[in-house]
């Protein structure tokens, strides 16, 4: 089974990769790998395509971060934002330091209907919020 797919969200293409409880380096990077060649070859390079990464219970080292890093970049020409779910406010201050998530474009929120509320506030959609909670702040 893969731990990627691409789905639509009031009208978003959102791809989602679940990377949730992976204890070791090599599924994740795998997966990251995988999703990332999915994106180029089945996506156009127009930015309509957003991520969120699901990273609950995952570890979270030095070379997964450079593995993110890579699949943030290697995208950025069809992926308008990432946003990293599962991330508790212990586990942001070191998503904050391994990822560097003063980017713009890459978002760290708690759980996936934010990223989805992100997402419909940012792109102009309808949201049910006035104002998006981060915690990129």
């Amino acid at each position: 089974m893969k731990n990627y797919y691409i789905y639509e969200h009031h009208g978003l293409k959102i791809l989602y990769v679940d990377l949730t409880n992976l204890k070791e380096e090599s599924p994740v990077k795998e997966i990251l790998s995988e999703s990332k060649k999915y994106v180029r070859k089945k996506h156009p390079s127009n930015k309509s395509l957003h991520t969120i990464i699901n990273i609950e219970g995952m570890v979270l080292t030095a070379d997964i971060k450079d593995s993110f890093l890579e699949f943030i970049t290697g995208n950025s020409d069809r992926v308008k934002y990432t946003l990293f779910t599962g991330v508790d406010i212990i586990n942001h201050i070191v998503y904050k330091e391994l990822v560097k998530a003063d980017r713009e474009d890459v978002i760290c929120v708690e759980e996936l209907s934010e990223a989805e509320e992100f997402l419909l506030y940012h792109t102009g959609k309808k949201s049910r919020h006035q104002q998006y909670p981060s915690y990129n702040s």
